[in-house]
């Protein structure tokens, strides 16, 4: 079974990926399933974006999280592990792990300035799944990940950010 076809709702996708990330046999498995929300989630949040927070503006913090982890990858995991390395690089940058990954005040008011709330939508009612998402990759990643490596992702987040908005996401 194909892990969410298009025709599939976002509230039956998010529970096929959480399926697939449980069952993965690999990280790179795992991160393959994440990577399918994270596209779905992307979609939901291009539906709904707010004036304050364009699609252009999303896509370019993307990148320029994308470049600011780059060279930290291998400090993060072992780079003799490349599979891995690359799918921890493809799929950090993206907008359902930077909301969902880590639960940290950088990533929390980062958050609050993208989300459309108040406003009732689909991004907004998936993104507490985004987390569940996340928190199912964690237990899959985690031991391949070195114990140091949350506080370079924040920074990571905080640089893109302040490339894209020009000023940091808290003061």
């Amino acid at each position: 079974m194909a892990v969410c076809p298009d025709n599939v709702h976002w509230s039956e996708c998010v529970q096929q990926v959480i399926a697939a990330i449980n069952a993965a046999e690999t990280p790179q498995e795992a991160f393959a399933a994440a990577e399918i929300w994270a596209t779905r989630y992307q979609r939901l949040y291009e539906a709904n974006a707010q004036n304050h927070w364009t699609v252009a503006e999303s896509q370019q913090f993307e990148e320029a999280v994308r470049e600011e982890i780059g060279g930290q990858i291998d400090e993060w995991a072992d780079p003799a592990n490349i599979a891995f390395s690359q799918a921890l690089a493809r799929y950090f940058p993206k907008l359902a792990a930077l909301f969902g990954y880590l639960d940290h005040p950088v990533t929390r008011a980062l958050s609050l300035i993208i989300s459309p709330a108040p406003l009732a939508n689909d991004f907004v009612a998936a993104t507490p799944f985004d987390k569940d998402v996340n928190d199912a990759l964690r237990r899959k990643i985690s031991p391949h990940m070195r114990p140091t490596w949350e506080a370079s992702y924040v920074e990571s987040i905080q640089q893109g950010y302040l490339r894209v908005k020009g000023t940091p996401i808290l003061h």
